[in-house]
């Protein structure tokens, strides 16, 4: 059994292979390095010689310093696709498990790794750590997000013995499609079990990112998406049904699902019983907030760095004060205190996080507050039926140099 989940101190050794086309990748740099911050990681990036251009080569040392390039002759990816003809499974799927095989048994030191991560350069990950897991013998890790009828196939956290075997799956091929998968999740279902590999869900949450349709769209918005409507990164660009109508209305949707929730995202899991409510804006300056009842929380990534969380407290009910609020981080209670009041006078509350332990991949802030009223009943407001005590700001995160809320221009 490998363990991962290790002290701060001893930073996981992770080998991550980048596959698929390099092409519009810029924006999940950022996102990826996030992701693996608190690993020691080495980059290596698989590419077809058809499209291991000078340029794609020099792009790639500039996102990824550091980077080992394997690229495949063309001609072998020709002998890799010639026992699929005629054959109902797609050739770019054959040529995908050939290029994975093909640059893990060119890896030479992978067995000295701790894990092994398999991305495509377009996987546009949530804002989160590695997970923390304990990788057993036998055990694969992947997404459950676009997994369909089968298991994810572009998304894999295994250790090296275990990752050389799930790479195997191109050798496996034949037998698969001679048994009438052809779905690529389908293959990759049917390729772990003849494995004999145990699949595990990895928590991680991620798009497909597609510059015409993300482009005009912020990265708040993307983790949000990627969170809550990944599917909708699927839209086949070039595909049958594309059309300058139909992409129209897929962005249209993008920005519908996304727009409101990212002023103050909570990244909670789905019927979670959470009951901040939904985003407001303070028309004083046009900042987001929401009010909350009695219990409320949010999930955010927190640095082991960090210093503070800190947050504004737009309105709150008659009668309320700070001592009714409670916060904890990951069920450590948090010792809030004033320490400015803006031009509104609004306060601004902060918390040290020092000795706090910060959960992975995300850390749970949960609120409680012992006082709370109806307005519809105190004759506040008749139509406000909903149970208030505080509304606050997007909480911050400070981390010295690096300071982030869920977006920065929220300081």
């Amino acid at each position: 059994m490998i363990a991962i989940s290790d002290p701060v101190s001893a930073k996981r050794r992770i080998a991550v292979l980048l596959t698929g086309v390099p092409r519009g990748y810029a924006r999940c740099v950022a996102p990826l390095r996030f992701l693996l911050e608190e690993c020691e990681v080495a980059y290596h990036a698989v590419i077809r010689e058809e499209f291991a251009t000078p340029q794609a080569l020099d792009e790639l040392r500039d996102a990824y310093p550091g980077v080992t390039t394997i690229v495949v002759p063309t001609s072998e990816s020709r002998k890799a696709v010639a026992p699929f003809e005629g054959k109902a499974v797609a050739s770019t799927l054959v040529m995908m498990w050939h290029e994975i095989a093909y640059a893990s048994a060119r890896i030479a030191d992978l067995a000295s790794y701790q894990c092994v991560l398999r991305t495509r350069f377009d996987i546009y990950t949530h804002r989160q750590y590695l997970p923390e897991v304990r990788l057993q013998d036998g055990d694969v890790w992947l997404p459950s997000q676009m997994s369909w009828s089968g298991s994810n196939d572009m998304i894999c956290l295994a250790a090296p013995r275990e990752f050389a075997a799930y790479a195997g799956t191109y050798g496996r091929l034949v037998s698969i499609v001679a048994e009438g998968i052809v779905v690529p999740e389908a293959i990759m279902a049917r390729s772990i079990a003849v494995a004999g590999l145990a699949e595990s869900a990895l928590d991680l949450y991620f798009l497909l990112y597609r510059d015409a349709l993300f482009s005009g769209v912020d990265d708040a918005q993307l983790r949000v998406l990627a969170h809550v409507h990944p599917v909708l990164s699927t839209y086949k660009l070039g595909g049958r049904d594309d059309s300058p109508e139909r992409r129209a209305r897929e962005i249209s949707e993008v920005e519908s699902l996304s727009q409101h929730e990212r002023g103050f995202p909570l990244y909670e899991v789905r019927n979670a019983g959470s009951n901040f409510y939904p985003v407001e804006t303070d028309d004083r300056d046009g900042r987001a907030f929401r009010w909350m009842g009695v219990h409320a929380h949010m999930n955010v990534a927190i640095s082991r760095r960090a210093r503070s969380l800190s947050f504004v407290v737009h309105f709150h009910i008659a009668g309320w004060e700070i001592s009714k609020l409670k916060v904890l981080a990951d069920g450590y209670p948090l010792n809030l205190e004033v320490i400015a009041v803006d031009g509104f006078g609004r306060q601004r509350v902060s918390a040290s996080l020092q000795g706090v332990a910060l959960r992975r991949p995300w850390s749970k802030i949960g609120f409680s507050c012992g006082t709370f009223a109806i307005p519809s009943e105190s004759g506040a407001n008749p139509n406000d039926h909903r149970l208030l005590s505080v509304a606050i700001g997007v909480p911050v995160v400070d981390e010295g140099d690096d300071v982030e809320p869920h977006d920065r221009a929220r300081r």
